[in-house]
């Protein structure tokens, strides 16, 4: 008796290696801000999750500038957020 061949799996492709998003971050907000958010993606052309995500990845680079990661600062503060800062890949959350 032949062996009948596996079935196709339902629902969207796994993403390639590397691709996927790892991390869900949860966050409470009220309302108006839920409201706010809404608004500037729908302005800005972008789902909720892409503005979110431009609006961290801004307020990644502002906080970089106000820790003088940019500046070459010597203090221990400022390299130890340094060797943080080179962890975080933007795209993808902590690198390993």
């Amino acid at each position: 008796m032949p062996t009948q061949p596996n079935p196709k799996r339902v629902g969207r492709p796994s993403l390639p290696e590397g691709n996927a998003r790892a991390t869900m971050l949860r966050v409470r907000i009220t309302p108006e801000e839920a409201k706010q958010i809404e608004f500037a993606a729908k302005v800005s052309d972008q789902t909720t999750s892409d503005w979110i995500r431009s609006a961290v990845a801004v307020a990644y680079k502002q906080a970089l500038k106000t820790t003088n990661l940019n500046n070459g600062s010597d203090s221990n503060e400022a390299k130890n957020l340094r060797r943080k800062a080179r962890k975080v890949d933007l795209r993808g959350g902590i690198k390993g």
